[in-house]
């Protein structure tokens, strides 16, 4: 059975199968004295197809009451002579009440469906949509009615109409409310209309008896295009402190929250994944760190990646975690936490080349903190593995800055044994020792530099060797 023919109500049946004589007698009492005068072939033709008859004199009828007008209409509607029912509609006077009114307008669709099916021209699919834009403006279609135009509204290219009728459809059927909304939505999905779509499928996500249901991505997903991401932020905050216990549910909230432009929230979501999937887990922390560190939560990040790293059973990679943990401890300016992740890796020979640019991340940290005693290790770590001359030279400065000056003494000397003796260097060990009080010492050294060393000495070098100089005078 067509479409078509789904639309078709028995009255319409009834009178396709043979009823037309009625018709034609309702249209015309004398139509049998008429007949009578007919000749015999015209006679046999017209009781062949009384249709045709009824047709044929309504049409030069001056007058003919719209109920049989309609009937026969309708009646040859049925037969697909959409042509001669068009027709007889032109004939129907204005002012019919709504009931008619609304019959005419269905009839009109059935014969436009047809035209359209004999010859499917843009002029005729055009002239199907406007009588499903004028049919979806009558609120009262029974529910079979109004699920095929629900479904040549989607046919023909006019989805806002198919919402249109099955949200009525939601209304009229209350056995199957959830089933129309979900229709509803979908349509409006398909057809790119988010917002209309969003507003649906919360509806029926409200409908289901979970507060976290698969109608609830759906909700979310068309909210986000709709661009109301107000609206999916503060559903997804309620579902922090009552996180699903499955995996899939909880990948599909993090990614929502990450197209939402809500990476901390994301990272909260991989913490979860990471317990309710422990054979995933080191994916979910790993997940977990790299969000919390875009957003700067790297104390997080730091401490997700610690968890990573021991899950990890590949050496390589374990390394690898390592190291990152500790550049996140120190992005969170927490020099001691870094140096404990530090730690295993200062007496790994075979990675001292890797360990060396994070443990001076560290030492430098822990300078900058004043954490005297860490950074003093750190520096001992790295000048027994460094031979960077100007790394050497920060350190010693850094001792002396701290009045460790038989530190920063032993320093430059080890600096002139590893690179060579410089005038530099000798003002250097002058300076530490002048500030040591170690006057004698500074002196002896300041005759071995010579006279060449005020050329190269800065302001405050050249203070020291002046008043060295009058000291050696006043001897």
């Amino acid at each position: 059975m067509s479409n078509k023919e789904r639309l078709l109500t028995p009255l319409h049946l009834l009178l396709a199968l043979g009823v037309g004589g009625g018709v034609l007698h309702t249209l015309y009492p004398d139509s049998e004295t008429v007949l009578k005068t007919a000749d015999a072939q015209h006679l046999k033709t017209a009781l062949s197809n009384p249709l045709q008859t009824a047709y044929a004199r309504t049409l030069v009828a001056p007058n003919v009451e719209p109920v049989p007008l309609l009937q026969l209409a309708t009646s040859l509607s049925a037969q697909h002579a959409w042509e001669a029912s068009e027709n007889l509609l032109t004939k129907l006077p204005g002012g019919l009440n709504p009931q008619l009114t609304q019959q005419t307008e269905k009839l009109h669709l059935l014969n436009r469906l047809d035209a359209y099916y004999a010859d499917n021209s843009t002029r005729n699919k055009q002239a199907v949509q406007t009588q499903l834009k004028v049919l979806a403006t009558y609120p009262q279609w029974n529910t079979i009615t109004r699920t095929h135009l629900a479904k040549y509204s989607l046919d023909f290219g006019l989805p806002a109409q198919a919402i249109q009728h099955y949200a009525q459809l939601a209304q009229q059927d209350p056995s199957q409310t959830q089933q129309w909304l979900i229709l509803t939505a979908t349509t409006a999905d398909n057809a790119g209309l988010w917002d209309t779509a969003a507003d649906y499928w919360q509806r029926v996500h409200d409908l289901s008896p979970t507060k976290l249901n698969v109608y609830t991505y759906h909700w979310l997903e068309s909210a986000i295009k709709a661009g109301r991401n107000t609206e999916a932020t503060n559903y997804l905050y309620t579902l922090v402190d009552h996180l699903p216990e499955t995996s899939s549910d909880l990948q599909r909230l993090a990614h929502l929250s990450l197209k939402l432009g809500k990476p901390a929230l994301a990272s909260t979501i991989y913490q979860q994944l990471a317990n309710v999937d422990p054979e995933s887990a080191q994916t979910w922390h790993e997940k977990a760190a790299h969000w919390s560190q875009t957003v700067g939560a790297y104390h997080l990040a730091a401490n997700a990646l610690t968890k990573a790293h021991n899950l990890s059973n590949d050496e390589a990679e374990r390394l690898s975690l390592q190291y990152r943990s500790i550049d996140l401890w120190v992005a969170a300016k927490q020099p001691h936490k870094a140096a404990l992740a530090l730690k295993p890796l200062l007496d790994n020979k075979r990675a001292t080349h890797l360990t060396l640019p994070h443990c001076l991340q560290v030492a430098y940290l822990a300078e900058k903190q004043q954490q005297h005693a860490l950074a003093s290790t750190l520096w001992t770590w790295v000048l027994a593995h460094s031979d960077d001359r100007k790394l050497w030279q920060h350190v010693a400065l850094w001792q002396e800055s701290r009045k460790q000056y038989t530190q920063a003494l032993a320093t430059w000397q080890q600096i002139e044994t590893r690179f060579g003796v410089s005038q530099q260097t000798t003002l250097m060990r002058i300076q530490v020792l002048w500030r040591a009080e170690k006057h004698q010492q500074a002196l002896r050294l300041a005759r071995q530099g010579g006279k060449g060393l005020y050329k190269t000495a800065n302001r405050y070098q050249r203070s020291i060797l002046t008043e060295l100089n009058k000291r050696r005078n006043n001897a």
